[in-house]
């Protein structure tokens, strides 16, 4: 336990908890959470702004997962390690007509960052989307796919905040997506499911 960082110049167990850094050089046996996180080789958990390890075989929760390798299950916004495949996609969707992402696969694991524009058959069509999906690679390979995956999308009005101009509301979705790669830097992607309106976060925390 310290006010800014953690650093252990060998093999750790137990818990690191700092404000700004955690560093075990060796095998993390333990839970570290700080800002920012670092192992040689974690077996116990990573929770951070950004985790960091040579060899992950726990959790990693943070907005960026980085590991050499990885065999255990990364939850943020980008995961990253040595054999995760990572895609550029473009796409239509039930709450914007054009959208561009980034999917990145590590472990089977899957996270997608969105940003979308034009909400489709909204009162206020003009509109951007912010979106997170994550899920996981169920049947197949990196090259012909199906996954299972749950998202949550932000809706902005074009004129929020303004007398009639519509209020930030998201969208909660389920959805059985499919990749086929035709080439080795394309392919396509498709997806079916559900999504959830809800008319604002007031109405969502109820």
């Amino acid at each position: 336990l310290a006010t800014v960082a953690n650093v252990s110049g060998d093999d750790f167990s137990g818990v690191q908890l700092a404000s700004l850094y955690n560093y075990a050089s060796g095998e993390l046996g333990g839970t570290q959470v700080a800002a920012l996180n670092f192992a040689g080789a974690a077996h116990g958990a990573q929770i951070g702004a950004m985790n960091v390890a040579g060899e992950s075989f726990g959790l990693q929760l943070g907005l960026v997962n980085v590991a050499g390798r990885h065999h255990g299950i990364p939850v943020g916004l980008v995961n990253l390690d040595d054999r995760g495949p990572r895609d550029a996609l473009v796409y239509a969707s039930s709450t914007a007509l054009a959208n561009v992402g980034y999917r990145t696969e590590v472990n089977g694991w899957r996270s997608t960052v969105s940003v979308g524009w034009f909400e489709a058959g909204a009162e206020h069509p003009r509109a951007g989307a912010l979106a997170w999906h994550f899920g996981r690679r169920v049947l197949g390979h990196t090259r012909r796919n199906l996954g299972l995956e749950a998202g949550l999308v932000h809706l902005i009005p074009e004129h929020a905040g303004e007398p009639g101009g519509g209020r930030l509301h998201p969208a909660i979705q389920m959805c059985l997506t499919g990749d086929v790669f035709l080439g080795p830097r394309w392919g396509l992607h498709g997806a079916v499911g559900v999504s959830i309106n809800v008319d604002s976060y007031d109405d969502a925390a109820d």
